[in-house]
């Protein structure tokens, strides 16, 4: 039996954690500004991560024995690849630290 998870369960457990975040605390805090409009604020927010989840997972399933850092310094080079690990950590924190 496999210890790691796969790619497709990866995928999985990032849509529901980003659909139950969705869910539970973005609807209340976009009303009070935006009213009937942060339906289509929040559907549009969890397009865009959903997307980005694609990328991720596509990228991991061509390049199995790289991390997601190797990979894209392969690419883009490790000053810009830091700077995008530096705004992942940021918004990931910021985002937690706003659950708690």
């Amino acid at each position: 039996m496999r210890q790691d998870v796969s790619p497709r369960q990866a995928g999985i457990l990032c849509f529901i954690m980003l659909l139950s975040s969705k869910i539970l605390a973005l609807p209340s805090l976009l009303y009070q500004d935006s009213k009937n409009s942060s339906i289509f604020i929040l559907f549009f927010l969890l397009c865009i991560e959903l997307f980005f989840i694609y990328i991720f997972i596509k990228l991991k399933e061509k390049y199995i024995d790289l991390t997601i850092f190797e990979i894209l310094s392969k690419y883009l080079g490790k000053f810009l690849t830091k700077i995008i690990i530096l705004i992942f950590f940021i918004y990931f924190s910021i985002s937690f630290t706003h659950l708690i």
